[in-house]
């Protein structure tokens, strides 16, 4: 059942063909050069699959979703682990068998106190940690800054995981943390930094507010966004310390699988897709990024598996306002060269089932 995840003989083929496929309708189908689950994910779930073939079914338990998405996460309960839904991550152990039962850490990481309560409760051969590198990285910086007295700048969305797993590093009320969703949001701050001014200000923007530091901030960003809104942030919070007389400690930066998914996608939009499909969890992080980047270049549809799809309508969703939408006559006559993106937790099963289905259209 897992194994099916990690490739797909249509995926294979393309690759082999120099990642197109010419339809019998005429129609060329078109990969980029990466895409898929980055090296991150496949370490993360197959030490999940390792911890399931020593335990009996349901005795793995997964704090929240291994990644963000559906057919990985059905695959694995299918499998015998059990995904603790949020309102348990504070009392699943009282449920579990903390001698025998293992436990495995998501790769968005968990919160600091959570995981500290499991660490209590299950013993250290027991907890299987998946929590990406660049993750930890992202930690070490924020509790260095934040013992160093900066104020630490968060770019990324706060209800994230791996964002509540950040802040929650900085720890004690030591350091004022601040949400910035937006490169606008970023400017919005500048004056906030000017002035003092938070009249605008988002309720939930800003942690300890009577701990911001003005002349001492720290940038750190979730590592799946788009790597140019990651750097457009830097350079407004960069200027703007300079013109304060302050110092900005810059640790933000994407992870080396966003940034090599992103530009393959801009290398093939560039190339020209009639139309993009981009396949994946709607909660995912990366793949909206994807999606941001191929409906800048053209037409684009976000869909989360081939089941969404037939030759006369599409079901896709739409990242800005949250819904499904299902559009008719979606492939005209005129696409010829329809290019497929996924991102990095999107298994390769997902994108050579939609590659089979529209084979066949």
């Amino acid at each position: 059942m897992l194994t099916r995840l990690f490739n797909d003989p249509e995926v294979e083929r393309l690759r082999q063909a120099g990642n197109r496929l010419v339809c019998d309708s005429g129609r060329t189908l078109l990969l980029p050069d990466k895409l898929g689950f980055c090296n991150g994910v496949q370490r993360a779930l197959k030490s999940v699959a390792e911890a399931l073939s020593k335990a009996k079914p349901g005795r793995v338990w997964i704090v929240g979703e291994i990644i963000h998405n559906p057919t990985v996460n059905r695959c694995l309960q299918e499998a015998g682990a059990r995904i603790v839904r949020e309102e348990e991550r504070e009392s699943f152990w009282d449920c579990a068998d903390c001698a025998k039962d293992r436990v495995v850490i998501p790769a968005f990481g968990i919160e600091r106190g959570l995981e500290l309560a499991i660490r209590r409760r299950f013993a250290p051969e027991l907890i299987v940690d998946t929590t990406c590198g660049y993750v930890k990285r992202s930690w070490r910086l924020v509790e260095q800054a934040a013992a160093d007295g900066y104020t630490v700048a968060v770019h990324g969305d706060p209800r994230h995981p791996e964002i509540r797993s950040t802040v929650s590093r900085v720890g004690g009320g030591r350091s004022a943390v601040v949400h910035l969703r937006t490169p606008q949001m970023a400017r919005d701050f500048v004056r906030v930094l000017v002035d003092g001014a938070w009249r605008d200000w988002p309720a939930d923007g800003i942690v300890n507010p009577g701990q911001l530091n003005r002349e001492r901030l720290a940038l750190i960003s979730q590592t799946t966004l788009l790597e140019d809104d990651i750097r457009e942030v830097a350079e407004i919070l960069s200027e703007a310390m300079v013109q304060a007389g302050g110092r900005l400690l810059n640790a933000s930066a994407s992870c080396l699988a966003t940034r090599e998914r992103q530009a393959a996608a801009l290398r093939l939009c560039r190339r020209g897709c009639d139309l993009s499909l981009v396949v994946g969890g709607y909660g995912s992080s990366n793949t909206r990024q994807l999606y941001r980047i191929a409906r800048s270049y053209g037409a684009a549809f976000f869909i989360g598996d081939a089941r969404n799809l037939d030759s006369s309508r599409i079901t896709h969703f739409i990242p800005e306002t949250g819904e499904l939408r299902t559009t008719s006559d979606w492939l005209p006559p005129s696409t010829r060269r329809l290019g497929i993106l996924a991102g990095a937790s999107c298994p390769a099963s997902d994108v050579g089932d939609v590659i089979r289905k529209l084979g066949r259209m």
